[in-house]
């Protein structure tokens, strides 16, 4: 038998009938695409969650084999559900196997809504608990290489005077913010529940990662732009932000402010612990805030690739050619340039993975790996091209002892940043 709940069902709503445990939903690609909550499975049974705006209905699949499509009749009494979701829990006789259910469920059709996604058990809790714990010790180890990062610039004059740098801490304003939601992530993966029970603190944190995540790409655009300006000595690199410059920071800020705000009011980004990723609710705002997103950053990321196919054009047509700019402004055009490579491969893993890697879980496990990863290599690459920031990095964690043994160095570090 086939039933589905009554009235409008929130997070912490999500119960199942004639007593069966109520336990978080997981398919192939349901949690990705549809609001997932806590939704029924007891003996053996598959739990799958529907979208939004369907009649409630009762449906008896005992006599139905595989490949049957069932046509949905209203319940006597049936209520209209005016909520994102309603949940669905199948009550499994013995006599319907679980290929039977799986397929059956293939055919469901409710209103204009057709489910396609097969359905699978909620994963056992030693996995959860592995991945929970790699997303929030990573980000945490991260977080805490980018304070460190953040404070060895602050206190470094010749930092503080240069564009790129004070550019570079504008990204890692983001993601600083980026890192902590993705810790948070880490603890929705082991306690499930908090979920459901604090939807709205879930969406809060949502909103914040995705909105910082939005502002990295007019933001790589600006700092691609200073690249250029630079090369072709437009403007000073120790010299205060063109006016015109400082705007596009501002503007960069402002569309991550005002995308947070559409997130945490009419639009939602949640956490589905069961496919280990933050996802878009499936109501029309937050599909038209996505599609906002993906148009956004595609534009940013075309505009971007050819301000850096200028740049390379430029560089090709000096005199003198490469050796031509200063050794630290060509570690950090290539800093950048990295920067930019990685969030590319990002976005493009997380939207079309589906073309080149298995559809799993664990595919999405990886992405979102690669996503705290990304947040945390600014400072990394800035270490490893940077014989300066390292010296600082010493300075900032030995002190003195440090600084003593590298007096004979004082005119070669003043001369240039990057040795």
């Amino acid at each position: 038998m086939i039933c589905v709940t009554t009235g409008v069902l929130h997070h912490s709503d999500c119960e199942a009938n004639d007593g069966a445990a109520a336990l978080p939903c997981n398919g192939k690609r349901v949690p990705r695409q549809l609001s997932c909550c806590g939704i029924a499975a007891a003996n053996g049974a598959a739990a799958l969650l529907l979208e939004d705006r369907a009649t409630i209905l009762c449906l008896n699949i005992g006599s139905y084999g595989p490949g049957t499509t069932l046509t949905s009749k209203a319940a006597e009494g049936a209520v209209p559900v005016t909520s994102y979701s309603i949940f669905l829990s199948l009550h499994a006789r013995s006599s319907v196997s679980s290929d039977e259910v799986s397929e059956t469920l293939r055919m469901i059709e409710l209103g204009n809504m057709t489910t396609t996604d097969s359905v699978q058990q909620p994963l056992p809790f030693h996995q959860s608990l592995i991945v929970g714990l790699t997303y929030s010790l990573l980000s945490a180890t991260l977080l805490s290489i980018y304070i460190a990062y953040i404070l060895v610039l602050l206190q470094n004059r010749e930092f503080r005077n240069l564009q790129a740098f004070r550019l570079m801490l504008c990204l890692g304003v983001f993601d600083f913010i980026q890192l902590i939601g993705h810790f948070v992530g880490g603890i929705l993966t082991i306690r499930k529940e908090i979920t459901y029970n604090s939807s709205y603190l879930c969406k809060v944190f949502g909103g914040t990662l995705n909105s910082a995540w939005v502002g990295l790409f007019p933001l790589s655009l600006v700092i691609a732009v200073n690249r250029l300006l630079i090369f072709r000595k437009a403007i000073n690199p120790e010299g205060k932000f063109p006016q015109p410059m400082k705007i596009a920071v501002v503007l960069c800020f402002l569309y991550s402010i005002g995308f947070w705000i559409c997130l945490l009011t009419f639009a939602e980004v949640n956490y589905h612990p069961e496919s280990f990723s933050w996802s878009y609710s499936e109501d029309s705002n937050s599909k038209l805030m996505s599609d906002i997103e993906f148009i956004v950053s595609v534009v940013c990321i075309v505009v971007t690739f050819l301000v850096y196919i200028t740049i390379s054009i430029s560089i090709y047509k000096m005199t003198r050619g490469i050796n031509s700019i200063r050794r630290s402004e060509r570690q950090l055009l290539v800093q950048a340039a990295l920067l930019f490579f990685v969030l590319t491969t990002l976005i493009t893993c997380w939207h079309y993975y589906q073309v080149f890697l298995p559809d799993t879980i664990w595919t999405l496990f990886s992405i979102n790996i690669y996503w705290i990863l990304y947040c945390g290599l600014n400072p990394v690459l800035h270490f490893i091209f940077s014989r300066q920031v390292r010296r600082s990095f010493q300075r900032f964690f030995f002190g003195a002892n440090l600084s003593l043994s590298n007096k004979t160095n004082s005119v070669v570090v003043v001369t240039s940043i990057h040795q």
